[in-house]
């Protein structure tokens, strides 16, 4: 039998991974096997073992290839606010982001599945550590974001950076979830933006703000 060629084997990974995406988002990860994985890309049962060692492998191979590099991008731009408008484009960034998530196919399933996918257990997987590793990374970007805004006099809020990170990384974890979800009991997607505006507008303030409590003495 002839070896396959990379361009051969580069193909088989991609249906393998487009199959896992649409067999996790129509059954889910605990109900989808390796053997459905693989016979619904039409590869053998042997082509999928090829490729991946489990399950698991399968989903941090979704992450790596939609979710984590647009989760560096966000760093990126989280860490690179516009000193002329700083709030205005946090905020636009975040709204950038959702749009992104719910516009791309593959990126909104895979981060459905990110935000899903991982039980409990007394046992820490691989899974569970790269995830807890992805959260922290955006987690500490934000709060970053979010010291460098307090530091100009845009954060209206006393509470520690961190702890406001928490909590908006928990609010937009939930707004994504409806959003993603095939069961939510309401729509939340042409409202994503005032939706975000409720939460920032009493977390921070807008640069028309801040100039006036700077000429007041306040900031």
């Amino acid at each position: 039998m002839a070896r396959k060629t990379a361009e051969e084997t580069n193909w088989t990974y991609r249906q393998l991974l487009e199959s896992a995406l649409e067999m996790f988002r129509r059954q889910g990860v605990a109900s989808t096997t390796m053997e459905q994985i693989a016979r619904n890309a039409d590869v053998t049962r042997g082509a999928v073992y090829w490729h991946f060692d489990n399950k698991e492998s399968i989903v941090i191979a979704l992450w790596e290839a939609y979710v984590f590099p647009r989760a560096r991008r966000l760093e990126t731009a989280l860490a690179h606010l516009d000193p002329e408008r700083p709030t205005e484009h946090f905020r636009e960034i975040l709204i950038g982001e959702f749009q992104e998530i719910l516009t791309q196919r593959e990126l909104g399933l895979a981060m459905g599945i990110l935000l899903r996918a991982v039980e409990f257990s007394e046992r820490q997987t691989e899974l569970q550590r790269v995830s807890r590793d992805e959260r922290r990374k955006l987690h500490e970007a934000v709060a970053a974001a979010l010291s460098q805004l307090r530091d100009g006099g845009y954060v209206a809020s006393e509470l520690p950076a961190e702890l406001l990170a928490a909590s908006l990384m928990s609010y937009l974890h939930g707004l994504l979830d409806l959003s993603l979800s095939l069961d939510s009991p309401v729509s939340v997607r042409g409202d994503i933006h005032r939706l975000l505006d409720l939460l920032l507008d009493g977390m921070l303030r807008p640069e028309s703000q801040r100039a006036a409590a700077v000429a007041n003495g306040a900031a």
